[in-house]
């Protein structure tokens, strides 16, 4: 299985958990780079009390569900694991960042929604080796995707085959000159589709047709909105930031020396009906071959949906002052 379906899996794994849960994560990683190429990670994962207080409960259910070909499944992480990581693993999750990246530190504690959580910060020497997936950052994402057996077997096989991960950003950095491809290209949404992904509703709660008790449908753009509620205080967000002060640049979004990549916030997203309507759109080009028109059709889509700031571009620079 190739690293696309793995991450679509994944994602799909998060989704079906984060339904089961109000308010449940906020996570945000930050690469500050310095005009050497050196720099470091902050990576800040928090956990909303109603997501720990449940976690309990999906251990022992987990106990009594098959796994993938009859094999015990994961059970769901501990609240320790979430909330109290160990250096151990906190090491072992550098490796995810790419080659020569390593554990700094750690400092447990609460976000301004006073949610427990932790933030990591690691150290890397080069930005060109750095491997940063905003779909799927390391750490307790994978515990909590593992508890979809199908994720959970696909990350294990991918274990098992020591299949390197394959990063859908890159970072070049160059004579000042900070490079970096977005991920966001006409081969990526191409992938994601055929990998089994969405690029439309079908994908995202309240997308296509949904069936009622008594056989009848709701409305998509209805359920869509009121799924919203159970996303309260969720938010996946990712930035570059700046040593120093920027000479030039062509991000979209940028507030002084800080660069937003993507900040997500589902509950917002959810509740605005531009969301329904771009799902209807994108849904209708399932199956064509997306080229550069229609995958920059789409991004400006994505600019009108509230909740959702993203670097459109596929590739951005930055010339460090």
């Amino acid at each position: 299985m190739n690293t696309r379906s793995t991450r679509s899996l994944t994602a799909i794994a998060l989704c079906a958990i984060a339904f089961s849960f109000s308010s449940c994560i906020e996570n945000s990683t930050v690469v500050r780079v310095k005009k050497d190429g050196s720099g470091e990670i902050f990576s800040r994962y928090y956990f909303s009390p109603q997501m720990t207080g449940m976690l309990g409960m999906l251990n022992g259910l987990s106990a009594g569900l098959p796994g993938a070909e009859g094999a015990a499944p994961s059970p769901a992480p501990s609240v320790d694991d979430l909330l109290k990581p160990t250096r151990e693993s906190l090491e072992a999750d550098a490796t995810s960042y790419g080659k020569g990246v390593r554990y700094q530190s750690h400092e447990i504690g609460k976000n301004a929604n006073q949610w427990d959580g932790y933030l990591v910060v690691y150290q890397f020497d080069n930005i060109n080796d750095l491997k940063i997936d905003p779909t799927k950052p390391p750490g307790p994402f994978d515990d909590l995707a593992k508890m979809n057996p199908q994720a959970a077997a696909a990350i294990e096989a991918q274990a098992a085959e020591g299949a390197e991960i394959e990063s859908p950003v890159k970072f070049t950095m160059a004579d000042g000159v900070l490079t970096i491809d977005t991920g966001v290209s006409p081969e990526t949404l191409n992938e994601i589709s055929e990998a089994g992904g969405s690029l439309g509703g079908s994908g995202l709660p309240g997308g296509g047709a949904i069936s009622a008790p008594g056989g009848g449908e709701i409305d998509p753009a209805a359920a869509m909105q009121m799924a919203a509620g159970m996303f309260q205080g969720m938010r996946i967000a990712y930035f570059i930031r700046i040593e120093g002060e920027i000479a030039e640049t062509n991000a979209q979004h940028v507030d002084g020396s800080l660069i937003t990549m993507s900040d997500i916030q589902p509950a917002i997203m959810m509740a605005d009906p531009a969301l329904m309507a771009f799902t209807k759109e994108a849904e209708a080009l399932q199956g064509q071959e997306i080229d550069q028109a229609k995958a920059d059709a789409m991004m400006e889509k994505v600019k009108t949906i509230e909740g959702i700031k993203l670097e459109t571009q596929p590739q951005i620079t930055v010339r460090f002052k």
